[in-house]
């Protein structure tokens, strides 16, 4: 796995979360390294980010253990009236490609919280680490997970909602 920073300006780590948590599990169609699931009970499963079997909640208070998909340690590594948002759902990619869409799509989605923008609400997720490892779990992106509404949604759905608002 490998860590991202973010930079944003002060606003609270609980309106950030509902916001963020459903483009960071399915961001994993287009930023997971690929491999196998070495927490599987079979002998052998693919998955399309080995990094969403170790996270074990959505939002957590250390980095070493209880993995979140981000953590809220108010760190004093951003000074002033910035944060340093750190997710840990991230994984060393090869592809350039993957790369500037895993970074690009974090920050426009971070800039659309910044300017006050609610992108996260109409996909919010019933449980994103849950819907993470499914999405990891599916190569054909055809898995749907339940959102807080009721509604159905796959990975690509929920990625062309923040496409649109961005």
């Amino acid at each position: 796995g490998c860590h991202e920073s973010y930079l944003y300006s002060r606003i609270f780590h609980a309106e950030m979360a509902p916001q963020l948590l459903p483009h960071l599990a399915s961001r994993v169609i287009y930023t997971g390294a690929g491999g196998f699931n070495s927490r599987a009970p079979h002998l052998l499963q693919f998955t399309l980010s080995p990094r969403a079997w170790h996270l074990e909640c959505d939002v957590s208070l250390q980095s070493t253990r209880e993995r979140g998909l981000f953590h809220t340690k108010d760190e004093p590594l951003s000074g002033g009236a910035y944060h340093r948002l750190h997710l840990l759902c991230g994984e060393s990619l090869c592809s350039q490609l993957a790369t500037w869409l895993k970074i690009g799509t974090t920050a426009l989605v971070v800039a659309m919280i910044e300017a006050g923008l609610q992108p996260g609400d109409a996909v919010a997720l019933r449980a994103p680490v849950a819907a993470m490892q499914t999405f990891a779990g599916d190569p054909g992106c055809a898995a749907a997970v339940e959102s807080t509404a009721g509604k159905r949604l796959t990975a690509i759905a929920i990625q062309r909602h923040y496409l649109a608002l961005a």
